[in-house]
């Protein structure tokens, strides 16, 4: 494939292709000092959002996992962990005692 006329070699490189867009400033160089203006409106946005979307943000965020939370979430789980915490407990007492 080095005869290939579509391929770029060395021979190209004085040659550049202009951009379409070559004229189009890449950077803000033409508002120095002026203030940026947003038209973003996020009332606007979620009017025209479908029903899920507005909903995600009517409701409150939800709380996070927590394994604590989640022992200790009612009183059944409460109760075991408390009674796995005993055990634990009277383990290490009765095993500190008849060594």
């Amino acid at each position: 494939m080095m005869g290939d006329e579509n391929s770029k070699t060395g021979d190209e490189s004085g040659k550049e292709k202009k951009r379409p867009n070559a004229k189009y400033k890449l950077s803000n160089e033409n508002v120095q000092g002026k203030e940026i203006v947003y038209h973003y409106s996020r009332e606007r946005r979620l009017e025209k959002a479908s029903q899920a979307v507005r909903n995600l943000y009517s409701e409150p965020p939800r709380r996070r996992f927590g394994i604590f939370g989640a022992l200790i979430s009612s009183k059944p789980n409460a109760m075991l962990l408390g009674t796995i915490i005993f055990f634990c407990v009277l383990m290490l007492i009765l095993s500190a005692i008849y060594k």
